[in-house]
């Protein structure tokens, strides 16, 4: 972003700003006293929309950030890293808004070409401020479910528009409900994908941590894992360790005898009568029957 560019963002912000002292310092002053019921609720009803509008500014920073890679030159492992720390938030909380961004912001091709929105429909329910956040996440993570290969994307994107018009409507719970029964119309049998899909879906990510070690995670088809588990599974078993401490008053005891001369112990078996069977190597004689 130029300078212009990011003067014209910093004098909105402080505009912004501004109405929203004055907007703060009415309601403090019990402004909101002067409306009647249905002005009161409308007040609630339209500030809610202003609210659930706020996302989008969301969306715009969190696409901005992973463009110039900021986690990596912040020495986070990913957005969600970043935002957890850098707005003292929930990695829970922060995960639902890179979530977020990735389904409803627009988008940029591989040869830079502008694309639109993962969930357009449910992307212009927000930007009418008709959905909320947790409506968003709500819907989102239920299409998620039959967004891979093997599902027709037009019963999916007619999934989304009927979820995005009844979010509207409907409150979380009624929603949630409501987004299983679409899914489970996507996906009447619940069958498993082919092997074809599966391979599709396979991925194997390692990267290294700051204190020296690795960490990733994958997802293999029964084939790939079963060999993996049959290279790795010995690797991971503990060893145990067989041999006895060389610790404690019997040890300092046996190792006195071995020094010292003569028989402490006189053996049955030993014709010489030594007791330091470590050492003795006469003849024993056979145990009678």
């Amino acid at each position: 972003m130029d300078l212009g560019g990011r003067a014209a963002v910093d004098a909105a912000f402080d505009a912004l700003t501004v109405c929203f002292e004055h907007l703060l310092k009415l309601v403090e002053d019990r402004a909101l006293d002067e409306f009647d019921n249905a002005g009161l609720v409308g007040f609630f009803q339209g500030f809610e929309r202003f609210r659930n509008r706020l996302p989008l500014v969301d969306h715009q920073a969190i696409g901005a950030a992973g463009r110039r890679d900021l986690p990596g030159e912040l020495c986070q492992a990913n957005l969600t890293r970043l935002l957890a720390g850098m707005l003292r938030i929930s990695p829970a909380e922060a995960a639902r808004r890179v979530r977020a961004a990735e389904a409803l912001a627009e988008r940029v091709g591989m040869t830079g070409q502008p694309l639109g929105p993962v969930r357009p429909h449910l992307a212009a329910a927000q930007r009418d401020g008709e959905v909320s956040a947790e409506q968003v996440d709500i819907v989102a993570s239920a299409l998620s479910k039959v967004a891979g290969p093997g599902f027709d994307p037009a019963d999916v994107e007619a999934g989304e528009q009927i979820l995005a018009e009844y979010a509207a409507q409907l409150g979380p719970k009624d929603l949630a409900r409501l987004a299983g029964r679409v899914v489970d119309g996507i996906n009447p049998d619940g069958t498993l994908p082919d092997d074809r899909i599966k391979a599709d879906r396979r991925h194997f990510s390692v990267r290294p941590t700051r204190d020296g070690g690795f960490a990733g995670e994958f997802r293999l088809t029964a084939e790939a894992g079963t060999k993996l588990q049959a290279v790795l599974g010995p690797l991971a078993k503990p060893k145990l360790n067989t041999r006895r401490p060389r610790t404690g008053s019997g040890w300092r005891s046996l190792m006195s005898g071995r020094r010292g001369s003569g028989c402490t112990t006189p053996s049955s078996r030993c014709v010489t009568g030594c007791c330091d069977r470590m050492r003795c190597r006469r003849p024993v004689a056979p145990r009678p029957r």
